[in-house]
């Protein structure tokens, strides 16, 4: 929140200088440790859901098929609506602190086989897939949209991208090595594994959004913002 002392100017400047400094850039970028599961879940959920749920390979299809196309759906539309949203909090973080703990709930209920007829289980997975994808979205967008916020120059977003990338790609390797150990080894490593993982999608986000300050919202006018959400990837 603005001082009442403060300027528009001032507080900008007083943003940019917070979130200019490298130990809260460097917080900012451990929400990247959060893409070990889209890795985890692109490897090994196929796999699950064939050996261990033995659900037939066409309805694996359909669930993984449908997942990609509501993603594409809701996408632009959580992304739309954290662009007008006003909280005390900012626009951003109430999305990403509160999609965190029930994303990675149904985290673990994708990697829990359930002891029902096939076609339940076909409805269940696509349930707890399509739901996990909506506050998969919820968490994911909002602090992707926060990349300029806390990187407002070309020199500032390339060093970011470079600790992103560094830290996802090093989640991404821990995530699936120890998911390849546990599911070959033990008869439940794949729930063991996803338990594993969990808190990678429960807290590193949440603390990222934390570490960084939003700069006050303008009024949305129906046009593309430049450097924003739409270019961050």
């Amino acid at each position: 929140r603005r001082a009442p002392e403060m300027s528009e100017e001032e507080e900008l400047l007083a943003i940019e200088e917070h979130n200019a400094k490298r130990s809260n850039r460097l917080l900012f970028s451990m929400g990247s440790i959060g893409r070990m599961n889209i890795a985890v879940q692109n490897f090994f959920l196929p796999a699950f859901l064939l050996q261990r749920v033995k659900m037939d390979p066409t309805l694996v299809g359909i669930v993984m098929t449908m997942k990609k196309v509501w993603d594409a759906v809701t996408d632009p539309l959580i992304g739309r609506y954290s662009d007008q949203m006003q909280t005390p909090l900012g626009r951003r973080k109430p999305l990403v602190v509160l999609s965190s703990i029930p994303l990675t709930l149904y985290w673990l209920l994708m990697f829990l086989n359930q002891p029902v007829a096939p076609m339940w289980k076909f409805l269940y997975f696509l349930f707890v897939l399509l739901t996990y994808g909506n506050f998969h979205t919820l968490q994911v967008v909002p602090y992707r949209a926060m990349i300029p916020e806390v990187a407002a120059t070309y020199n500032s977003r390339s060093s970011l991208a470079a600790y992103m990338h560094g830290i996802g790609m090093v989640a991404v390797a821990v995530g699936v090595t120890l998911m390849g150990y546990l599911t070959e080894h033990f008869e439940d490593g794949y729930f063991f594994g996803a338990l594993l993982v969990a808190p990678g999608i429960l807290l590193p986000r949440m603390v990222a959004v934390m570490a960084v300050r939003e700069r006050p919202a303008v009024p949305y006018s129906g046009e593309k913002e430049e450097g924003g959400r739409r270019g961050t990837g």
